[in-house]
């Protein structure tokens, strides 16, 4: 706007499709994709953006990109373009490939680590949408775990139930929770337990948490929460310091609060036990309009990625 810069720009979109949990550039190769495009702008008068993708969207551009600008000079904006989509292409193995243990692997592992000592353990169900899976919670319930922090399971029609019947903290509970958004879902599971609160939080006007098994609490909402930060379920009588495992919905974001802090001691990303939409399976989806045909790891890409110039 102030005639500083004449925009010079190039565009490439190496064939690399990726599900959004693993994605994290916490961990290499993500990180070391965007610290190269650090690099880049910390050398040139140039600005470098690096677009991974929503995986979900069917539209024909799915997948990375890179963006790169520059001061009227298009030869250095195609070297970074180049740079970096050549990167890219080169890393994709590690980048877009990845195993998660399912529920029953993940939580024998979970009691391996309790036996270690290393807790707390983080469990991040990763590819639950709606917010109602039930596959871990009963895995966990089946393996005997205790000291076990469930935030959170969605069920609006378990806290209408509990609001219109007049529950209170203190009052038994004896319910199905959860299972109900179809087949990626499970099945409901029947909890019996004590309410240990049931009021306002965050910006809900009601939660409850359930206190049931060995020391268990299971944190019910009425939409898909993804807890971020331990210190957030600090409320009601209930402290996070003293659970051995946490359960979150979350694929990327919970790490700001329990991994980078060093707060969990074990983090256990959980696959689902399905080709679910949420799942790293992209290619079980019936995509109408993305390539994924001609995309790693899903098909056969071509390795000259696709160049735009401005």
């Amino acid at each position: 706007m102030t005639g500083d810069w004449v925009p010079a720009t190039a565009t490439r979109k190496p064939p690399v499709l990726t599900g959004t949990v693993l994605q994290w550039t916490g961990q290499s190769p993500s990180m070391d994709i965007m610290e190269r495009a650090r690099r880049w702008e910390s050398r040139e008068e140039a600005f470098v953006s690096v677009f991974y993708g929503f995986p979900w969207s069917d539209v024909p551009d799915v997948g990375a990109t890179v963006q790169v600008m520059t001061n009227d000079d298009q030869q250095l904006a195609d070297e970074i373009a180049d740079d970096m989509s050549e990167y890219i292409w080169h890393v994709r193995e590690e980048f877009a490939g990845g195993r998660f243990p399912g529920p029953v692997e993940a939580v024998e592992l979970t009691r391996q680590a309790i036996v270690r000592g290393d807790v707390p353990v983080a469990l991040g169900d990763y590819s639950d949408r709606p917010g109602d899976a039930t596959w871990i919670l009963r895995e966990l319930i089946e393996q005997d775990v205790e000291r076990v922090f469930y935030a959170a399971l969605r069920d609006e029609a378990v806290l209408r139930a509990l609001s219109e019947s007049g529950s209170r903290p203190g009052d038994h509970f004896d319910m199905e929770v959860g299972g109900f958004t179809g087949e990626q879902a499970g099945t409901p599971i029947r909890i019996q337990g004590t309410i240990r609160y049931f009021g306002e939080y965050a910006r809900y006007d009601r939660v409850a948490l359930i206190e049931f098994g060995a020391g268990n609490i299971l944190m019910i909402v009425p939409t898909y929460e993804q807890v971020i930060r331990p210190e957030s379920l600090r409320f009601g009588s209930v402290d996070p310091d003293d659970f051995d495992v946490f359960v979150v919905k979350s694929r990327v974001h919970f790490r700001r609060g329990f991994d980078e802090t060093g707060y969990a001691k074990t983090i256990i990303v959980v696959d689902a036990p399905g080709d679910w939409f949420g799942t790293i399976r992209l290619e079980a989806l019936d995509y109408q309009f993305a390539p994924i045909n001609r995309m790693y790891p899903f098909g056969q890409p071509e390795k000259v990625p696709e160049t735009t110039n401005r």
